[in-house]
């Protein structure tokens, strides 16, 4: 069931948005709680820039951790259910879920950016993304 229905692209999507979520409250709200921020801001680095790199850095680790998650389901599924070959997703199901995915992070980690350029300790980022 694992290797031919939609659930791995849907645990895939849903399982990779938790961290990124994480990640992007921290980002800002954790320079502010430094007290870093300011000096992040004097650097020559235009504010775009920063912007740019802090979503990037958080998409990026998002997304290839996310990858561990089909890949153990796919050994797990093979292991559990093994009927003489090595059984592997349909390219479809590869290809939704790399997609999908990325469009969700990067979704979420802008969301969670722009919450925690207003939020003034990491805690209220966090809470404001996580809760219902």
């Amino acid at each position: 069931m694992w290797v031919t229905t939609a659930w791995p692209v849907v645990m895939w999507v849903f399982l990779t948005v938790i961290p990124s979520a994480l990640f992007s409250a921290e980002s800002f709200a954790g320079e502010r709680e430094r007290r870093t921020l300011e000096s992040l801001l004097a650097t020559p680095i235009s504010d775009r820039g920063i912007l740019l790199g802090k979503i990037g850095a958080a998409v990026s680790i998002s997304w290839l951790a996310g990858l561990a998650i089909p890949v153990i389901g796919l050994i797990t599924a093979n292991i559990a259910d093994w009927q003489g070959a090595f059984r592997f997703y349909p390219i479809l199901t590869i290809v939704s879920g790399l997609v999908l995915s990325a469009l969700m992070i990067v979704f979420v980690v802008t969301l969670g950016s722009m919450t925690s350029m207003r939020a003034s300790i990491v805690q209220d980022a966090a809470m404001t993304l996580t809760s219902p």
